[in-house]
This record gives structure tokens, C-alpha cells and sequence, in this order.
């Protein structure tokens, strides 16, 4: 009664204030980590936010002494910073409930009770927030702070699995948000709005209801702004980019694909240099990344259950289709500068400074574009699709019959033409496969009646080379056949042997060697030696001979007597050389 007491005389004595919540929520939960959903990050923003404006509204809790809670009241309310610090008190409780959900892939029931205690304390705060602004803030603000507590509310039940309470709750926030749809913060609305019709469906899916009311995101202001939703369509449903960072990925890769068809348009020179191709192949790739991101960001989604899943498997569908149908374009495109630069290659040698391109690169850019067209029909619906269906179809003969023209040519630069006319044979069905269902779908066959051509040209040209190499080869064996005889024209002589004359000889050397005597190393014998008797100077010089000891070894007890060696002068000395040691001494 007090509080209420308080609201009606602040409205008498103070002005309205103006508050834009959902502008505030947008500005900080995109700067302070949601953009990441870092929610801890926010919740520590939260919290020293909550702090610093309670020092500069000298709004503290105790007396210096001891901790005494003071209540935001309205008469106390005089500018928006108070208003601000009950919105924030409310986003510290969510930040910290969204927090210890991501932390809890376990389930534990004590950090689950813990997270429902923080919602409950969210749902206090937010309602705090719309009691203040009945009293003190202007309508606008008043239906903005209603919203928000009804969306607390229903995301409070969701967690419970209340879901008749919840789809209540989130029934009236679409209610009021439908009542600010024709205000300046329409585009704010917008993504708020198709995140609570997600919500609003899985209440309803879980309480068997007929969900294809909510399919749609009709009553909420007419078209959606291009710049919220994107306006994207895939097999006919509206495609809902739910998230701000899926919606800015999506418009810079719209604009880096018209970056590329700008840059495809101008005039192409494959042949003089790679600059034009490999800007184009790094703007490629750039698109790449911008489309992996949105799809990695939509699997993260499909992981948490806490949303109908319908809208995130359209746009997972839609991603990798684009990402695929992109991939196919760049391919054609590497054939296209390789085409080019073989024909250049073929007909004059000219930049050298290039790779050299062989059939077989042309070859394997085929093979992969019939990989990516695989990919394209294993998506969900495309296959069963009437158009996409047949077109890709189409696509696909066209491709294999090109890469099997293609690896004719490699089989005829290698003069394999018997090979080589059996897979332009076999192109030719797979073009007239593509011919037909083009022309069922409607499509244009300028493409693969070029391909038609080609194949039949190629194939005349392969037949053609295949009898002129065999009959050349023919004449020539015959030739060879007719000048054969048993007679020996050429001279024996070698050309060693008549270096210094023209001679017409059949070989260098002969083969093997002819053998020649050749002196070997002489043996000298000192025959002599035997009839030259010594002279024994030792008679004339009146010396005694020396006398010779033989070793004792060990053991022997008896020494032996020295002997005397004496040569006889009449005995003949023993024969020496080289060779006597093979008559013994």
C-alpha cells in the first residue's frame, strides 16, 4: 500500500521520464560479449555497471556500518540512472541464469535449482522495472517495460517445462510489441519478436496444439525490414535470420558475392598473368568464410533445445546450399582460366613463367564439380524438388560428359586414340542425357549442344589419327621388311681401325675385344751363384770366430755346450733368389 502510495504522489509532483530499454539492451548486450554469448562477460559488466551508479547516485545500501537494503522508489526516481540500475539488476540475474545453463551440460539438479533461482530473481527485478515506469516514465516506455517482463516470465515457466503458463506469458509480450510496431523502435523489435514466435511454437508443439499458426510471423507491422530479416527465401518459406550476427554475415556476404560478379564481367586475361585470377579466387574465398561462420553459428543453435529448431534447420539448409552453389561457380571458373591457358599453350609457347596446364588438371576440376553437385542433391528436398531436382541433374550429366572429353584429350596427346574414342563414345550419351532434361526443365541448351559438338568433332579427329598412325606404321614395316637381306654390304672394318679414312662402317669397336699378345713382367735367375765359392777372411785377419749360444729354454737341467760353426771353405754356400725357398736349404 505504501509503494503504491509512493507511485501516485511521484507521478503528481516529478515528470515523466523516457527510457528506451530496448535500445539500451541492444547497445550493451552486443558490446560487452553476447555477441559472442559470453554471458558471463556480461554478467560481470552487469554487475560493475550496477556498482558504479550506485557511487555516482549516492545510492548506497547501509549507513557506513552495517548493510541496510534501500528500495529503488518512485519518489526517489528522478532521472533514468535509477531506472537503468533496476533494468541491469534484472539482465545480472538472466546473464547468470543463461551462464549456469551453458555450464550445466551435465545436469545436475543443484546448478539447475540455482538456475531458476536467478530467473526468479530476474522476473522480481523486471517487474520492479514496470512498477517504476507506471509511475515516473511516459507510455512508450511503460508497454517496453511490460514486453520485457512478460518475455522474463515466459523464459521463467519455459525453464520449469510450464509450457501452458509460458505460451500465456509469451502470447501478452507479443501482444505489446505488436503495440510499438508503428514506433521509431520497430527495427528493435523485429528479431525480439521472431525469437518469442520460436518460443511461442515449441510451447505449443509441447501442449499438442496445431502449431501452423505460428509458421508465420503476420500481425507484427506488414513486410519485415530487408535489414532485420534479410528477406531470404528457400523453397518457397520465408527464411528468419533470428540473429544479429547471422544477419551481418549474410549482408557482407551479399556483398562480396556482387563484388565477384562485378569482377567476373570484366574483360578476362587468363594468359598473361594471374593477377584478375587470384583476386577473384581470394574474394572467393573470403565469401567462403562468411558462409562456414553462419553455419557453424546455426549448429551452435541446433545444440541447445531451448527453441523450436524448424527455422534453424531452413537456414542450415540454405547456407550449405548457397555454400555449395557458390563452390560450383568458382570451380567453372578455374576451368574456364585452365581452358584458356591450354589452348594458348598448344598453339604458341607463350608465358612461360605460367604453370604448364595438362588435360589431367581439367580432369580432376570436373571430378570435384561432380562431387559438388553430389552434395547439392544429398541436401534435404533437393532431390525430390521438381526444379532444383532436374537441374542438377542436367548439370551433372553435362559435367561428366565434359570430363570424359577431356580425358579423351589427355588419351590422344599420349596417342592412345582407341581409348580415347571410347570416352567421347560414352560422352555422347551422358550429353544427350543433359540435352533432354534441360529441355524438360526448360532450361538453356546452348551449353550442351556446344558440348555436342565438340565431342563429335574430337571423336572424328581421334578416329582419323588412330588409321593414319596404324597405317603409317604399316608402310613403314613393309619398307623395312623389303630392303632386309642375308648378304653383308657393310665393310668388317671398325671405325678404330680407320680413323684417317671414310670408310662406311658398321660399328665403333668390336664387341667383344680381340685378343693381342702383350709382354708380361720378366723373372731374372741368379744361376751363377751356385759355382762362386766365399773366401774365409777370417783366417787372414787373424781373428778368433765368434762363437754362437743357442737359448736355453726352461726346464732343461743340462746346459748345452756352445758349438762351433765353422764353414768349410770347400763346401759349396747354399743356393739363394727369389725362388729358393721352393727347394728348401
Amino acid at each position: 500500500i505504501f509503494f503504491r502510495a509512493a507511485m501516485a504522489t511521484a507521478t503528481e509532483q516529478h515528470p515523466q521520464l523516457t527510457l528506451n530499454i530496448l535500445s539500451e539492451l541492444r547497445s550493451r548486450q552486443q558490446t560487452h560479449g553476447l555477441r559472442s554469448q559470453d554471458y558471463d562477460r556480461y554478467r560481470g559488466y552487469c554487475q560493475r555497471k550496477i556498482r558504479r551508479i550506485h557511487k555516482a547516485q549516492k545510492f548506497l545500501h547501509g549507513n557506513g556500518k552495517k548493510y541496510v537494503a534501500k528500495p529503488v522508489l518512485p519518489d526517489k526516481v528522478e532521472n533514468t540512472e535509477l531506472l537503468l540500475l533496476v533494468l541491469l539488476q534484472a539482465e545480472r540475474a538472466w546473464a547468470y541464469a543463461e551462464h549456469l545453463k551453458e555450464a550445466n551440460s551435465e545436469g545436475a539438479m543443484r546448478k539447475t535449482q540455482h538456475r531458476l533461482s536467478r530467473l526468479n530473481r530476474a522476473v522480481k527485478w523486471a517487474r520492479d522495472l514496470h512498477e517504476l515506469t507506471v509511475a515516473r516514465c511516459d507510455d512508450v516506455t511503460q508497454l517496453q517495460a511490460e514486453g520485457y517482463l512478460h518475455e522474463m516470465v515466459g523464459l521463467s515457466q519455459l525453464a520449469r517445462l510450464n509450457y501452458e503458463p509460458a505460451l500465456s506469458a509469451y502470447t501478452k509480450a507479443r501482444d505489446v510489441w505488436d503495440k510499438l510496431m508503428s514506433t521509431q523502435i520497430r527495427e528493435l523489435i523485429v528479431p525480439r519478436v521472431v525469437e518469442l514466435e520460436q518460443n511461442r511454437r515449441l510451447c505449443g508443439y509441447k501442449l499438442g496444439l496445431d502449431t501452423s499458426k505460428f509458421d508465420t510471423i503476420e500481425g507484427i507491422g506488414g513486410n519485415v525490414d530487408n535489414k532485420c530479416v534479410a528477406g531470404l527465401t528457400w523453397r518457397g518459406k520465408p527464411l528468419i535470420l533470428y540473429s544479429d550476427k547471422l544477419r551481418d554475415l549474410v549482408t557482407s556476404a551479399q556483398e562480396k558475392t556482387e563484388a565477384i560478379v562485378a569482377e567476373r564481367a570484366k574483360p578476362q586475361d587468363f594468359i598473361s598473368g594471374t593477377t584478375a585470377l587470384n583476386n577473384t579466387l581470394e574474394m572467393y574465398d573470403k565469401l567462403f568464410i562468411c558462409y562456414n561462420d553462419a553455419i557453424t553459428i546455426v549448429k551452435q543453435d541446433l545444440r541447445q533445445e531451448s527453441a523450436d529448431n524448424s527455422q534453424l534447420h531452413l537456414c542450415l539448409n540454405y547456407f550449405s546450399y548457397i555454400l555449395l552453389e557458390q563452390t560450383i561457380q568458382r570451380n567453372l571458373y578455374l576451368i574456364e582460366a585452365y581452358t584458356a591457358r591450354y589452348s594458348a599453350g598448344t598453339r604458341e609457347k607463350t608465358a612461360k613463367m605460367l604453370k604448364v596446364i595438362c588435360p589431367s588438371d581439367i580432369v580432376r576440376l570436373y571430378d570435384i564439380l561432380v562431387q559438388n553437385v553430389v552434395d547439392v542433391l544429398a541436401l534435404p528436398g533437393i532431390e525430390d524438388h521438381e526444379q532444383l531436382g532436374g537441374k542438377y541433374e542436367a548439370q551433372m550429366s553435362l559435367y561428366r560428359a565434359a570430363r570424359l572429353y577431356w580425358k579423351a584429350e589427355a588419351f590422344s596427346r599420349a596417342n592412345q586414340y582407341i581409348e580415347a574414342t571410347a570416352c567421347l563414345m560414352e560422352g555422347e550419351k551422358f550429353i544427350s542425357d543433359a540435352y533432354s532434361l534441360s529441355r524438360k526443365m526448360g532450361l538453356d541448351t546452348t551449353e550442351c549442344e556446344d558440348l555436342s559438338t565438340k565431342l563429335r568433332a574430337r571423336k572424328c579427329i581421334a578416329k582419323g589419327s588412330s588409321y593414319l598412325m596404324h597405317h603409317k606404321k604399316g608402310e613403314q614395316l613393309a619398307g623395312e621388311t623389303a630392303k632386309m637381306t642375308l648378304e653383308e654390304d657393310k665393310s668388317e672394318q671398325k671405325v678404330v681401325e680407320c680413323i684417317n679414312d671414310y670408310v662406311d662402317c658398321e660399328a665403333l669397336i668390336g664387341i667383344p675385344l680381340d685378343l693381342q699378345p702383350i709382354p708380361c713382367k720378366p723373372l731374372f735367375y741368379d744361376m751363377a751363384e751356385h759355382f762362386v765359392q766365399e773366401v774365409d777372411f777370417y783366417e787372414r785377419s787373424g781373428k778368433k770366430r765368434k762363437v754362437t749360444q743357442e737359448p736355453v729354454t726352461k726346464g732343461e737341467n743340462i746346459a748345452k755346450q756352445p758349438t762351433e760353426k765353422k764353414d768349410s771353405p770347400t763346401q759349396p754356400a747354399q743356393a739363394k733368389g727369389w725362388l729358393s725357398g721352393l727347394w728348401g736349404s
